[in-house]
């Protein structure tokens, strides 16, 4: 038994845990998939819609955040309430219509820009995404 976790950490290793176990395929994004965390940065994670992924996430007490900075006009559910849930353990998941496409685009995101990617301000980070959504598009992926 390890004793000197604060409780935010025994939530987060409870809930990622629990994660881990569900059928629905989270996939980690934001500073922690892009290399440039700070030992403070949150947890990003995005999930595919479903008609079960809103109930899941309410009985693992994450809540609906109701203003975001969020901008992914390509995939979020712009007609959902609540397109971003947050958990106390400093997680966040983006509800997508389509995970696989995000994963692959953030894939290839990352390759392309390797680490300097989470260093560019948000507004090229933006412009990035949207780009590659559109390179992917282009060839065919849909």
């Amino acid at each position: 038994m390890i004793s000197n976790f604060d409780i935010r950490t025994k939530q987060f290793l409870s809930i990622t845990s629990e994660m881990i176990e569900t059928h629905h395929q989270f996939y980690l994004t934001g500073s922690r998939f892009f290399g440039g965390a700070a030992d403070s940065s949150d947890w990003d994670f995005f999930v595919e819609n479903s008609a079960e992924i809103d109930y899941w996430l309410r009985t693992h007490e994450f809540i609906p955040e109701t203003e975001t900075d969020y901008d992914d006009s390509n995939l979020l559910i712009a007609s959902q309430a609540a397109a971003v849930w947050i958990h106390p353990a400093r997680i966040h998941v983006q509800i997508v219509i389509d995970a696989k496409k995000k994963n692959i685009v953030q894939n290839a995101i990352a390759v392309g820009f390797s680490s300097t990617f989470s260093k560019m301000p948000k507004s090229n980070q933006r412009q990035i995404w949207n780009l590659a959504y559109y390179i992917y598009e282009a060839a065919g992926r849909k």
